[in-house]
């Protein structure tokens, strides 16, 4: 019987060393090669002095962030599903998002023309005024280190137009651009250096 108990306790004790060690390089892993990727979409509060609407990306991720495409536009629904976009002009950013920091965004929304607003149906506002209201788009593609491309948008708020008054809302965006994005290419972050560029 000692020597079945002796056994049991010579068992136990690799047993147990083995998941001591186990969880030793699994913590030295999560240390120091794990790199989970974090990233997201926040609406940040405006400059009254020159009416810009802003918006920053955070990267809490441990690798550099590229930011190779970002594109604002009004946008309204089209045929089939489908919607119709006019650009947003006076788009400012940065192409590179270090590890650990927020880069700001921001664009400055005018009246669109009225040859794009003629398409856009009048709605009754709350002050029984008819209106035409347009929401304002934001499509972003990004690049990990790895090459990996993907691409997200969200809605950063609404342009209204009445007959006696223009006005913007902003709406209160918090959104993990990682989830649900849509994998673009799968190719070496060298072929795309070139279009690296400052957003201005």
């Amino acid at each position: 019987m000692e020597m079945i108990l002796n056994i049991l306790s010579y068992v136990l004790d690799h047993i147990i060393a083995i998941i001591a060690l186990c969880l030793t390089i699994f913590s030295l892993y999560m240390q120091f090669f794990h790199r989970p990727r974090r990233l997201r979409a926040i609406t940040l509060p405006p400059y009254l002095k020159d009416n810009k609407t802003r918006f920053g990306i955070c990267n809490a991720s441990k690798e550099t962030v590229y930011i190779t495409g970002l594109y604002v536009e009004y946008s309204i629904p089209w045929y089939h599903g489908s919607t119709k976009g006019y650009p947003v002009s006076d788009v400012q950013g940065a192409s590179v998002i270090n590890p650990g920091s927020i880069v700001e965004f921001s664009y400055k929304a005018k009246s669109p023309p009225k040859e794009f607003m003629k398409d856009v149906p009048e709605i009754i506002n709350s002050d029984g005024v008819p209106e035409k209201k347009v929401n304002i788009k934001v499509s972003i593609q990004f690049a990990f280190p790895d090459g990996k491309i993907y691409s997200n948008w969200f809605t950063s708020g609404s342009y209204m137009v009445s007959e006696n008054s223009i006005s913007e809302s902003v709406r209160g965006v918090n959104l993990n651009l990682l989830k649900g994005p849509l994998p673009i290419l799968d190719k070496k972050l060298e072929d795309i250096d070139s279009s690296l560029v400052e957003i201005n």
